[in-house]
């Protein structure tokens, strides 16, 4: 699966693909994946065709959002198109990006860099009828016995957690374990841009990182 918005430039890029071959295809997004133009996601209980690949290069990502979207040259576009909540999902995708970008730092911050780490990422897709689907953007699989079920949230301030997404936190960890009969202890981890606000929720957190330790050398 690529993920890549959806977009006059995603059609292009479908209508592309459906010319060449399906070594041609592998070949291309080998040498996107070299060039750091996209990643690669090995998927838990899934064999190499099920890989998700995800575009993150912040530039064709801002481009393809905002500045393609603007066809016509509008003056007053920027102000127009970022709405507060335009913003907003934008920055919490960006963070995202940052987190995956920054693996090696947050198993330092975990004290686990000495420790044998798979990195992968989960979904189950949904039954259509009120069921979306599940999807884990970052799992850290470790030899000693423990999963990091990695959750990466921006805020502004402190995150506060409520039992509303603990419980969705909660159920997706469930799922997974369930779907791929895992057994080993999985660790809700949840990294933010401000910190973790500790409340009566917090509690159920075993780990939590900031934006200060993705830079931590």
């Amino acid at each position: 699966m690529l993920m890549i918005p959806k977009s006059r430039n995603w059609l292009r890029f479908m209508d592309a693909v459906g010319k060449v071959s399906g070594g041609d295809i592998t070949r291309y997004l080998n040498e996107l994946e070299e060039c750091g133009f996209i990643r690669c996601y090995h998927v838990a209980g899934a064999k190499s065709r099920g890989s998700l690949y995800q575009l993150i290069d912040n530039f064709s990502l801002f481009h393809m959002q905002f500045a393609a979207a603007n066809r016509y040259d509008a003056d007053n576009y920027w102000t127009a198109c970022v709405s507060e909540g335009t913003k907003y999902a934008w920055r919490g995708l960006a963070f995202e990006r940052l987190c995956l970008a920054h693996v090696r730092q947050i198993k330092a911050k975990l004290g686990i860099s000495g420790v044998s780490v798979e990195v992968y990422a989960w979904r189950r897709k949904g039954s259509g009828r009120g069921d979306p689907g599940v999807q884990i953007d970052l799992l850290l699989d470790r030899r000693d016995g423990i999963i990091n079920l990695c959750e990466m949230k921006y805020t502004d301030d402190e995150y506060v957690l409520d039992q509303a997404e603990l419980e969705r936190m909660i159920a997706r960890r469930e799922a997974f374990r369930s779907s791929c009969g895992i057994r080993k202890a999985i660790h809700l981890t949840v990294i933010t841009s401000n910190g973790l606000c500790h409340n009566k929720y917090s509690g159920n957190i075993q780990s939590e990182l900031t934006l200060a330790d993705l830079f931590t050398p």
